[in-house]
């Protein structure tokens, strides 16, 4: 393993710096879709990124980096790395699951994203993204807005390996902003390691939570960062909309995962709190991922 490498682990395992290795410089209504593989993405909320068992090999650097910027997200997300830059990440940790969000609508081409994160410190989330082939109609679509795309796994795309929260990957890829976050684009992915669960920050505070509210001001604080926002005292949901948007303790969901849980919660259940993905775009929401992300 050379000294780079070597480093990277120390970083993820004792949470310390890497001077040498980073350059600081629509979903259903009816939520019945069944072809993406999301069976199980729990995380161990008693896990965390300084207290790891990696049970694969960290591998060197591919060759194709070379004239990329070895970079953290954390120098993203705080405008260190310009829009457009070409860029290396290692040790980026899946904890949102590759999914088709729609189709463009000029060129019917599907859109795909995921989310990972790293130990940058915060924000240290970021969106990839990636765009897969035109989209189909059947006979029933005809003359309508239906378009059907290929789910993960089977989307064509590199996020089609990401279907495993706490895989690791070195990843290649070109910096964007789209909707007032970032994100990188069609990148090209390295397995490095699995079984790397991440502690979610938790959100107690009432000042934070409103902050993370439609179109609050605390979505940069925690961009594409797992959270668990912890109401006061046990309460419901506001009722989940047509793309299965809702609120909870002051702040806003996205329903982008779903068809995941949405038959397994019931609406009106009180719950403690709830862990999702922070989705700054478009006003913001946070993304729960599965029924385990509600705790009772």
């Amino acid at each position: 393993m050379n000294r780079a490498v070597a480093c990277c682990v120390l970083t993820l395992v004792l949470g310390s710096g890497c001077d040498d290795v980073a350059a600081v410089p629509p979903l259903p209504p009816d939520g019945s879709a069944t072809d993406l593989a999301v069976s199980d993405q729990s995380v161990t909320a008693s896990d965390d990124l300084a207290v790891l068992t990696i049970t694969d090999a960290l591998t060197s650097p591919p060759d194709s980096s070379a004239g990329y910027l070895t970079t953290t997200i954390h120098a993203i997300d705080i405008g260190l790395v310009a829009t457009g830059s070409s860029v290396r990440i290692p040790n980026a940790v899946v904890v949102g699951v590759a999914n088709s969000v729609g189709h463009d609508k000029l060129t019917m081409r599907c859109n795909y994203d995921a989310w990972v994160e790293d130990a940058s410190g915060a924000p240290s989330g970021i969106m990839l993204f990636a765009v897969g082939a035109v989209c189909t109609q059947d006979a029933s679509d005809a003359g309508t807005s239906i378009c059907q795309c290929h789910l993960p796994p089977n989307s064509g795309t590199p996020l089609d390996q990401l279907m495993t929260p706490g895989d690791v990957f070195d990843l290649l890829g070109t910096t964007h902003t789209s909707g007032g976050a970032h994100e990188i684009d069609t990148p090209t992915l390295t397995l490095t390691a699995s079984g790397m669960p991440v502690t979610p920050v938790t959100i107690s505070d009432a000042p934070t939570i409103a902050s993370l509210a439609l179109n609050g001001t605390g979505y940069v604080s925690y961009e594409g960062m797992l959270v668990t926002i912890k109401a006061a005292s046990a309460m419901p949901t506001t009722a989940f909309d047509n793309f299965g948007d809702f609120q909870f303790g002051g702040a806003q969901f996205s329903g982008d995962y779903n068809f995941a849980y949405s038959k397994t919660i019931t609406q009106g259940a009180k719950w403690s709190s709830i862990t999702g993905v922070v989705e700054p775009a478009f006003g913001g929401g946070i993304a729960p991922r599965q029924a385990s992300d509600f705790a009772p």
